[in-house]
């Protein structure tokens, strides 16, 4: 009798620690040890409550990856390393493991020159050249959001500022020609340029002409990249303009403010490439870094929910000059 009850003991004890294993959280994705992981990306899509999709960058060193979800979660992959198919993945559950496969693709070779706006040549900066993979969206199944940044190439200019590099031909890999993925042709796509020293254009004290190429499978001369200086607009906007035009609302960067009116303010760059937001701060002081060119300044007034109430031309016509530092008193 005390035998069957220390086995019975027992068989409980081993189904308490059974009861006790935590669930898997994640799937695990391996990576060959000899591939370069520093440029390796692993798009995820999580299909749970709605949709979770992003992407991971590789760390120099790390052969494991784990994209973390639930037991209830089905999770789709693709892995992109520069100058191999993507190897992409569907109906994998957490505790799942996936070793991606890489073939490699022909590439082709892209040469050219980087100058500044003189056309004197800038030696010694890295040029960065990505794709913006616009296939994750139909690739996840989303219509509104961020995709991937896949780095192409890079290239170092010499002392006469000529470069010379190469970028996968995409044309041979299959998931750029599966029509399921991509609705647009090769040719149409564009390989993105940025320096090293400043990869995000926005942020960047330089302008790249051009800023972009056509991704095709051959380039039969040269490409030559003008590097320009950006202006600086430093300005205050005084109360008096906000009242002349109606205008109650309050600068917030954080939450939405609890003011009785109930509007936030922005201040908008408007130029040929692009609108940029001004850093519009509390004493109506602001401060913004534009490609040289024609700059529009409007006043934004929002309600909740970012809905515009009214816009107010506060300056146009601007013309800013390569380099250029321009004080604005907005009266």
């Amino acid at each position: 009798m005390r035998r069957k009850t220390a086995l019975l003991a027992g068989l409980c004890a081993v189904a308490l620690v059974a009861r006790a294993v935590p669930p898997p959280t994640a799937v695990r994705v391996r990576i060959p040890p000899e591939m370069d992981m520093e440029n390796l990306r692993i798009g995820a899509g999580i299909y749970g409550q709605g949709l979770q999709a992003g992407d991971q960058p590789g760390k120099k060193g790390v052969c494991e990856y784990e994209i973390f979800c639930t037991t209830s979660d089905v999770v789709k992959l693709f892995a992109y390393l520069p100058g191999y198919r993507i190897d992409y993945v569907d109906d994998l559950r957490a505790g799942d493991s996936w070793n991606p496969f890489f073939v490699p693709l022909d590439s082709i070779p892209l040469e050219g020159k980087l100058v500044d706006s003189q056309g004197r040549p800038v030696a010694d900066e890295t040029l960065v050249f990505t794709y913006f993979m616009d296939e994750a969206a139909s690739f996840f199944g989303y219509s509104d959001g961020g995709v991937p940044r896949l780095p192409m190439a890079s290239a170092r200019t010499r002392a006469d500022g000529f470069f010379s590099t190469s970028i996968p031909d995409i044309a041979g890999d299959p998931f750029f020609a599966n029509s399921a993925f991509s609705h647009s042709s090769v040719e149409s796509r564009r390989l993105d340029i940025a320096l090293a020293s400043a990869p995000s254009r926005f942020d960047s004290p330089w302008v790249l002409e051009p800023s972009h190429l056509p991704l095709q499978n051959g380039y039969a001369v040269p490409v030559e990249i003008r590097r320009i200086g950006k202006a600086t607009l430093n300005g205050n906007i005084s109360p008096e303009f906000l009242r002349k035009h109606g205008i109650s609302g309050v600068v917030r960067n954080g939450p939405w403010p609890e003011e009785e009116t109930g509007f936030r303010i922005d201040l908008r760059a408007n130029t040929d490439s692009g609108s940029y937001g001004c850093i519009l701060r509390s004493n109506l002081a602001f401060s913004v870094i534009l490609p040289p060119g024609r700059c529009d300044l409007q006043l934004n007034e929002m309600k909740r929910g970012y809905l515009l109430h009214q816009s107010v031309p506060v300056r146009s016509g601007l013309i800013l000059e390569e380099n250029e530092v321009l004080d604005l008193r907005i009266e």
